[in-house]
């Protein structure tokens, strides 16, 4: 079985496209939009306070070929943040009332509590801070103290207060096939309710992000519908007629109803045109072979991109490899994603369905060297339901907002 290699997206900022986003941004290009101005407050053990200060101004500033956010995000920051400084480690969550009105925390924890990226919704401090209704950027000790001069950690580091706060870094500057991506995720909540997250990206005329949440009492197709078509109403109007719904791993026939009964509600409402076109794609992160990439006798691995069809309805695709990591990573091989068609009522290239995943998986905004295994339509559904059910409820300032990376 063959394979072929998917071309890799170029990426649009304001004034300018790229390949990377940090080449994008060292040639000036600048964001492609977002505030003028973010409001930053930092919480740290006082012993601390020295050392996020001088990462703060780095970040402000810039260190070394980083020039800063203020220079490459066309932002102001604070000149003196506001710094809620507590004895130790333990009063940190019982300090968060203590934080002004602001845009976005930077908060220093002890890396002993900083857990892993999927963990972190259910981090007691996240939590709290969440729901004063300001996003947070958790710093461990050993990045404040070793890494602030670091201009690599900096730009990352600003692409996700930036992103946090409603800002677009970048888009793709070919838009994919489809009119309206939507991710669907469901997860049951700590008090036993079901939680479902939606992200929206709209691809026709403009680039939209948006997403939402409803908690339902049941999966089945009646309550699961209400909550998918509310957040297409908004996209019908604007004569989207091609929808494309991605669910990480198979979904349940009950979500596939309720997705097909949300669209015909919407025409018997008329709302939506009878011709509509519509594919529901799971996107499996298990279950598939590691694969390598074979150059004179070793063996290594694959180039982003590369991609093996296998039959009408399934492929695989590598969305993480070369060039962001080594032939030879200590990581190990990579596993692809297994991309499947399970209902549509329409015709479809599984070529070009698997390249819409790849593609989304590099508009993850939180990296700027290193994307995403998985297409953001999924990963940040996936987000906002663990958020929602470990007990935070955002508040309606976060809409649109990227506050969930």
């Amino acid at each position: 079985m063959k394979g072929i290699m998917l071309p890799r997206p170029v990426l649009k900022l304001r004034r300018g496209t790229a390949i990377t986003p940090f080449d994008g941004f060292k040639l000036g290009f600048g964001p492609y939009y977002g505030p003028s101005d973010i409001n930053i407050s930092i919480l740290s053990c006082e012993e601390y306070v020295e050392d996020v200060l001088n990462l703060y101004r780095n970040l402000k500033d810039g260190k070394g070929i980083f020039n800063g956010m203020e220079k490459w995000f066309n932002v102001v920051l604070p000149e003196d943040p506001r710094v809620i400084s507590v004895a130790s480690e333990e009063d940190l969550t019982s300090n968060v009332p203590r934080i002004p009105k602001c845009d976005l925390v930077l908060a220093v924890i002890p890396d002993d509590m900083m857990v892993e990226y999927d963990d972190d919704p259910y981090m007691p401090l996240k939590r709290e801070i969440a729901r004063l209704g300001i996003p947070s950027q958790m710093l461990e000790y050993s990045t404040v103290k070793n890494l602030r001069d670091n201009p690599y950690v900096l730009f990352n580091l600003a692409l996700s207060v930036y992103s946090k706060v409603g800002g677009v870094p970048w888009i793709l500057s070919e838009p994919t096939f489809s009119e309206l991506v939507v991710g669907i995720d469901v997860r049951r909540s700590l008090d036993g309710k079901i939680v479902t997250g939606m992200s929206v990206l709209s691809m026709k005329n403009r680039f939209t992000f948006n997403w939402s949440y409803s908690t339902v009492n049941s999966l089945e197709a009646e309550h699961i519908s209400p909550v998918i078509k509310s957040e297409l109403k908004s996209f019908v109007c604007e004569e989207v007629r091609d929808f494309t719904f991605h669910c990480e791993g198979m979904p349940s026939q009950e979500i596939i109803d309720g997705i097909k009964k949300a669209l015909n509600d919407l025409v018997n409402e008329n709302m939506l045109s009878k011709d509509y076109s519509f594919r529901v794609i799971a996107v499996k992160k298990g279950g598939t072979p590691k694969i390598f990439k074979s150059i004179h006798g070793s063996y290594g691995v694959p180039d982003k991109g590369f991609t093996i069809i296998l039959d009408y309805y399934r492929g695989i695709v590598a969305t993480s490899g070369f060039p962001e990591f080594s032939f030879y990573s200590p990581l190990g091989l990579v596993r692809p994603l297994k991309i499947e068609v399970v209902d549509e009522n329409c015709e479809h290239d599984i070529k070009e369905i698997i390249k819409e995943v790849y593609w989304l998986s590099e508009l993850h905004w939180a990296s700027g060297f290193r994307s995403s295994k998985y297409p953001i339509s999924t990963l940040y559904a996936h987000r906002i339901v663990q958020f929602i059910a470990s007990g935070v409820e955002p508040p309606e300032e976060y809409r649109g907002k990227a506050w969930f990376l």
